[in-house]
């Protein structure tokens, strides 16, 4: 007589053999690949989760370490005019609109005057004369608001103090620069609010 193969067995090891555990080669594929499937889902909600879990002060702290970590380089080198315009002009997103339309008056003022009656220091950094480094400290929560002290780094010593204190706020889904505060007890906002000094030698107007 002529043994009976069973439907599933081969003497070929043909795709009808069934592996030790029981399933036939394309099943096996199939599980394997619905298991890595699952696998990636899980790992990418994982992730997401753990994007989403990033306190406001710590993504607060985030956007003004990279701020400095731009602003800083760019005060060290030399423009034909002050680096907070440079700021104005490249990063006007990060700073809120009522800020950037006080700054600019100011540089409109200055730039129809020979003397001096604007700014007369870098109002993100309360100085004349960049440091090497800037290193942000704890962000807290303050009413609206989140401040972040920002410390001035010079041969690898950070002050002990902050140069200045950042006022930031989240508006429409991002955050913005509002206020910058001094040790002397003085805001940018208050600043940029008070009587100009006179101009008693107007620059010529430009030729068109």
């Amino acid at each position: 007589m002529v043994p009976i193969l069973s439907q599933n067995t081969r003497k070929d090891g043909a795709p009808g053999t069934r592996n030790s555990d029981g399933r036939t080669p394309l099943k096996s594929f199939m599980f394997r690949t619905f298991c890595l499937t699952v696998i990636f889902v899980l790992a990418s909600f994982v992730s997401m989760k753990l994007t989403s879990a990033q306190t406001p002060s710590s993504s607060a702290q985030a956007f003004v370490a990279e701020f400095y970590s731009w602003y800083g380089p760019q005060a060290l080198q030399d423009h034909a005019e002050p680096t907070w315009r440079v700021a104005l002009k490249t990063k006007e997103g990060h700073f809120d609109p009522l800020l950037v339309r006080l700054l600019q008056s100011d540089s409109a003022a200055q730039d129809k005057c020979e003397d001096l009656v604007g700014l007369d220091f870098d109002p993100f950094l309360n100085s004349q004369d960049p440091a090497q480094h800037y290193d942000v400290g704890e962000v807290k929560h303050e009413g609206d608001v989140y401040i972040a002290p920002v410390y001035s780094v010079q041969s690898g010593q950070r002050s002990s103090k902050p140069d200045v204190r950042a006022s930031i706020e989240r508006k429409n889904g991002r955050w913005m620069f509002v206020n910058f505060y001094y040790p002397s007890g003085g805001d940018l906002l208050t600043t940029l609010r008070a009587p100009r000094l006179p101009c008693s030698s107007p620059r010529p107007a430009r030729k068109q």
